[in-house]
């Protein structure tokens, strides 16, 4: 088993969460900000995608918007996502 984490906070619960495997950029964040926009402040965002630059998108998405990225980790080729809307 492969596994590389940027930042690891696994006490998270999600409030949502979107299945974006098999989606190539820049679908995962496309769809990923549609769900932020519904959620309210503070709830979390879990995101599961396959497309390996999502790792680099999220955590650019997150720098440059009020969101916070808690969690970004790769297992076995899906790569896992916990966003806290800002």
């Amino acid at each position: 088993m492969v596994e590389r984490e940027l930042m690891r906070n696994t006490d998270v619960d999600h409030d949502e969460e979107l299945d974006a495997r098999g989606w190539n950029c820049p679908l995962p964040i496309l769809h990923a900000i549609k769900v932020l926009d519904r959620l309210k402040t503070g709830q979390v965002l879990r995101v599961v995608a396959t497309d390996p630059g999502s790792m680099v998108d999220f955590s650019a998405f997150t720098n440059q918007s009020k969101n916070t990225l808690l969690q970004a980790a790769e297992t076995n080729g899906e790569f896992h996502y916990l966003i806290k809307k800002g």
